[in-house]
């Protein structure tokens, strides 16, 4: 468990940062930190696939699913990692990986109105630990034995690229409510640029928040909603180039055409500056995150004069969308183009991505003397769709109009060119679970869950799996036995056991699936050549994951030292991934299938 004070300790535009070294056995990286449109890789526990998804399952405020990417790191009240098979596979085939739950700030309750205002700014240089060739040394070494290679220039390709990143951030908040009826609205703006000379990121986003329960506590309503704008400038392969640059090539040119040296055809590497001031390669993102949750008391119904028991029922639903809109250009004194012959070239690429789910939870629990029993049921529906189109061209009378007239191009217009694509594809996810606890005197606990799943993107006798689970613990320092030992605050043993599944892949991989492959003239028409686009696999299942972990918790003088030690094993089975096939009998060298086993 994190919490929010421990997670400001940073400033970070992407929430996933904030877990770095936070807890252990949970890998956070991000291999270009300094790129303020790179995002985190989250791991737990190493490695868990071949080919399928490795990051975990995101859970906001009970909602699966969730992005961090739309998560401001202020609105985070809480963080909790679940890394036990026992623990995640309730979750089912989501929960493979490991599961994050992240608990958001609600609205103050005592009937006041607060109001908060942050802001942080980040500065980010690059260390240049590399001893790069510089001009001198490259004709002291490599231009002995050729003399042609000494373009005469002095250029530190390194420091071309490079510039301070500055990212300020701005959180706005207000809040407010009583006991029935909160609300916290967040509003914040972000501006990042990162130390090379083109990225940046510039985004605008907001949270609402409202909860409500009735007089009598009968009913609970709550709802959120988390639109986000983004308009990012993308960066290019940057650092490689300039690595590899030889440093006696001009960075400029008075006499071409954009001021800039143009390599020769040929020649390794290219004019990196050029490609960053140049080029335009940014994307406009669009998110917009929302659920609604109504629950029902169910106990006052059937016997309110229970204290010692919870009824209750509730049904969630979310929707989760993003769209990204892509425009690249370069222009017609652009070097690659003039060595091309091509008068500019443009592109244009819209995606879609929109989630939607369902879930049904039921939950009870009673106490019976020294007997806590707790269970609960549920079902979950998910439904995703994908759908996007491109577009590209070349050969523009002018550069004004950048990506924005692709029809003003003249190579698309080439017979027998289109120059053009779309595609929409979709999955069903469809859960029923459930699971039961029990302890005694908090002394003795017992946990199982049972997960039926079912994915449309397995082959048709295979789309269905189940996933248990079970754990067991003993509080040793309960019992008799241990009373003499004051210095022990807490001692727990606990074993778990648990069946996880991965169902993170591409769409249709066990389906026979068609695309164009040429062209073919008949009575003088051209007509597409249509055929088979993979070697199909009907017999596509679940990658499962059988996890163990064994865990000794301890509290020590007076809660002045804690601490767990854990030893946990996970074999993944039946790894999903491409795998090399003869040819013939398949018509292609690779199948995708489920394939071996690793372990850690």
């Amino acid at each position: 468990h994190i919490g929010a004070k421990d997670l400001n300790q940073i400033s970070s535009l992407d929430a996933s940062m904030l877990l770095q070294g936070k807890v252990s056995s949970v890998s956070v990286s991000n291999t270009a930190l300094a790129d303020p449109n790179n995002q985190g890789s989250i791991q737990i526990r190493g490695v868990s696939s071949r080919n399928a998804g490795l990051g975990p399952l995101i859970v906001v405020d009970g909602v699966p699913g969730g992005d961090m990417t739309n998560i401001n790191p202020a609105d985070i009240e809480s963080i909790d990692v679940l890394k036990d098979g026992a623990a995640s596979a309730i979750y089912g085939t989501r929960g493979s990986n490991g599961v994050i739950l992240i608990n958001l700030k609600k609205g103050t309750k005592d009937g006041q109105v607060h109001t908060t205002y942050s802001t942080s700014v980040t500065f980010n240089k690059a260390k240049k630990e590399l001893d790069i060739m510089n001009a001198e040394e490259y004709r002291a070494y490599r231009t002995v034995s050729n003399p042609l290679s000494d373009m005469g220039a002095d250029s530190d390709w390194f420091d071309a690229v490079t510039q301070l990143g500055v990212t300020h951030m701005h959180t706005l908040t207000f809040s407010g409510g009583n006991a029935r009826t909160n609300y916290r609205v967040t509003a914040d703006y972000r501006n990042a640029r990162g130390i090379d000379l083109r990225s940046d990121r510039h985004e605008y986003g907001a949270r609402a928040n409202i909860n409500h329960t009735t007089k009598d506590g009968l009913f609970t309503f709550s709802a959120n909603i988390t639109p986000r704008v983004i308009d990012r400038n993308k960066s290019a392969n940057v650092y490689s180039n300039a690595i590899k640059n030889n440093p006696t090539m001009p960075i400029y040119d008075s006499e071409s055409a954009n001021g800039y040296y143009r390599f020769p055809s040929g020649t390794e590497g290219s004019n990196i500056v050029e490609q960053l001031n140049e080029e335009e390669n940014g994307t406009e993102i669009k998110l917009l995150e929302w659920n609604a949750t109504a629950a029902v008391n169910l106990l006052p119904l059937f016997n309110p004069k229970n204290p010692d028991m919870v009824l209750k029922s509730q049904v969630t639903i979310s929707q989760y969308q993003v769209d990204k809109f892509n425009g690249w250009f370069t222009p017609s004194t652009y070097g690659s183009n003039v060595n091309d012959g091509v008068t500019g070239k443009a592109s244009r690429d819209f995606d879609k991505s929109t989630t939607n789910n369902l879930e049904w939870v039921t939950n009870f629990s009673t106490r019976i003397k020294n007997h806590q029993i707790r269970a609960m049921v549920g079902y979950s529906y998910n439904y995703g769709v994908n759908s996007g189109m491109s577009a590209e061209n070349w050969n523009f009378s002018s550069d004004g109009l950048t990506y924005n007239n692709l029809g003003s191009g003249l190579e698309a217009a080439k017979d027998g060119k289109t120059m053009m694509g779309s595609y929409k594809n979709d999955h069903k996810l469809i859960s029923f679970f459930g699971r039961v606890n029990y302890d005694w005197k908090e002394r003795y606990l017992f946990t199982f869950s049972l997960r039926h799943e079912g994915s449309s993107r397995f082959g048709e006798n295979h789309k269905w799996g189940n996933f248990p689970a079970v754990s067991v613990g003993w509080r040793i320092s309960d019992e008799k036995f241990m009373k003499g030992l004051s210095w022990i605050d807490d001692l727990k043993v606990r074993y778990d056991y648990g069946v996880t599944g991965n169902q993170e892949i591409g769409n249709y991989n066990s389906l026979a699936t068609y695309r164009a492959f040429g062209w073919y003239q008949y009575n003088g028409n051209r007509f597409h050549v249509w055929g088979p686009s993979k070697n199909t696999n009907s017999e596509l299942r679940w990658e499962k994951g059988h996890n163990q972990n064994v865990g000794l918790d301890f509290s020590l003088f007076s809660h002045k030292v804690t601490g767990s030690f854990n030893y946990f094993h996970r074999k993944q089975s039946d790894l999903l991934g491409d795998y090399s096939v003869p040819v013939p009998p398949n018509l292609f060298s690779t199948i995708y299938t489920n394939v071996g086993t690793l372990r850690n």
